[in-house]
């Protein structure tokens, strides 16, 4: 006989687990997966943001703290060389990729363990690295499988400004049952195609990109089988003078479609409701109507509020906005324009060439890394 457990009791159950058991607990059934995502640590206690910025001749995280007064504060965690870009965060960890040698390390800044490092992934037959290779973390995900509890770094290896196509990519994994420690292709029958600029994401063990051949598509690939499967695309966007990105937020997939140019764009993003029916809602609506702005991907929100990188005088500034909050929109709004610039979280002396891209991030104590050696 099972035993139903009230969500009060549930979730004082659940919060005295590490966040990798939490994370396994949200398979058993509906009414534990809402007790983790929307009643336990993670939610009462808001992930914060991971701003890495690249400025001069170096690149910089810092963990952005709003709780902590106005404005927020940060400290930074992690200084490297100015050709390294982060690929994503996972549960604390952080995946890093030197775009200049290929060479990925991830690591738990928090706890400071020693990181574990992933060899360059190899140069698949008749193709080569991505270019411009300033973007070529956009081709790279890093992801997590709460089942098998092994993390992922997935390769999309293409041309983002070339007609260069691919009937594989790379994975290499790390954790129990991992294959060992190299490299390996998986095969996507049936979904060669060329790749589209608007990176490769990871949500809920899986892995996501566009491609396209007549048309954009989505495609994903299961972390656990490494099966690759196409998703329904949106249902009803602009065919022209939009772009297209992935993102998540919440545990979803999104698809973040930017129509029109400074000084007047529109971002409206899309989310995946369901992974078995694939209905698509448009849950946020960001309107910028000055050139001096632009919102900051992958991380567009964080809580109520839009992410904005602001131009000024003097250097720049990551804003925040207030987007609407009333329980009858389905779809959140907000509006960035000169009278109206949000408010400040962090400030950059930097008067031009800077480079910033945000993510979700939760420190952890939890010793990560440890049994995840390669």
């Amino acid at each position: 006989m099972g035993v139903d457990f009230s969500t009060d009791v549930l979730v004082r159950i659940l919060v005295l687990l590490p966040t990798s058991s939490r994370r396994q607990c949200r398979l058993v059934c509906r009414h534990w997966r809402y007790a983790v995502d929307e009643r336990t640590h993670e939610r009462y206690v808001r992930t914060k943001i991971l701003a890495v910025v690249k400025a001069h001749d170096r690149a910089s995280a810092y963990v952005v703290d709003e709780a902590r007064g106005p404005g927020g504060r940060h400290s930074r965690v992690w200084t490297g060389p100015l050709s390294a870009n982060v690929i994503g965060t996972r549960n604390g960890l952080i995946c890093f990729l030197d775009g200049a040698t290929g060479a990925i390390t991830v690591s738990n800044q928090h706890t400071r363990e020693a990181a574990v490092s992933v060899p360059p992934a190899p140069r698949a037959a008749g193709l080569s690295p991505c270019s411009p290779a300033v973007r070529a973390h956009e081709a790279y995900g890093f992801g997590f499988h709460p089942l098998t509890l092994r993390y992922t770094v997935v390769h999309v290896p293409c041309y983002f400004n070339k007609s260069g196509t691919f009937d594989a990519v790379q994975v290499y994994t790390l954790g129990p049952g991992g294959g060992g420690a190299s490299w390996r292709e998986v095969p996507t029958p049936g979904a060669s195609g060329r790749c589209q600029q608007g990176g490769v994401v990871c949500v809920d063990g899986s892995a996501y990109w566009i491609t396209r051949g007549a048309r954009e598509r989505i495609l994903s690939l299961d972390l656990e089988d490494w099966r690759v499967a196409p998703v329904k695309w949106l249902p009803d966007t602009p065919e022209q003078g939009c772009s297209y990105r992935l993102t998540e937020m919440r545990a979803r997939l999104c698809v973040a479609v930017t129509v029109g140019a400074p000084p007047a764009t529109r971002v409206e993003v899309w989310c995946l409701e369901g992974t078995k029916e694939q209905r698509w809602a448009r849950r946020y609506n960001i309107q910028v109507d000055t050139a001096k702005q632009h919102v900051t991907w992958p991380l567009f929100a964080h809580g109520e509020h839009a992410l904005t990188m602001a131009q000024e005088f003097h250097g720049y500034s990551l804003r925040k906005h207030k987007m609407s909050g009333k329980r009858s929109l389905l779809c959140s709004m907000a509006r960035v324009w000169k009278k109206r610039p949000g408010a400040e979280i962090m400030r950059f002396d930097v008067r031009k060439n800077l480079e910033v891209t945000t993510f979700a991030y939760m420190e952890t104590p939890e010793e990560l890394l440890k049994s995840y050696t390669t």
